[in-house]
């Protein structure tokens, strides 16, 4: 999870994903993501007239049963990917 405020007051808030932690792919172009966590994410944003709060929540659920049901559909990688939160 990150989270960047911009000097110009605006925010940027990336979790993560919730259940898909790593993930690489050729198009458009290469391109590698990698959480290097099992756990699915999210962010909940408190705002409020003076300032807001940001609150990453990390869920931990059966991952390697999902990574058990990608192998055995054929997507290894994606096993491997669900398992580790790591693509290489």
């Amino acid at each position: 999870a990150r989270t960047v405020k911009l000097p110009d007051g605006r925010l940027i808030v990336n979790p993560g994903s919730v259940g898909w932690p790593a993930f690489d792919h050729d198009k458009p172009y290469e391109h590698l993501i990698e959480s290097g966590s099992p756990d699915a994410r999210y962010s909940i944003i408190h705002m409020n007239d003076t300032n807001s709060q940001v609150e990453n929540i990390c869920v931990n659920y059966d991952w390697k049963l999902a990574a058990m049901v990608a192998k055995n559909n054929g997507f290894d990688h994606w096993g491997k990917w669900l398992l580790t939160g790591f693509a290489r």
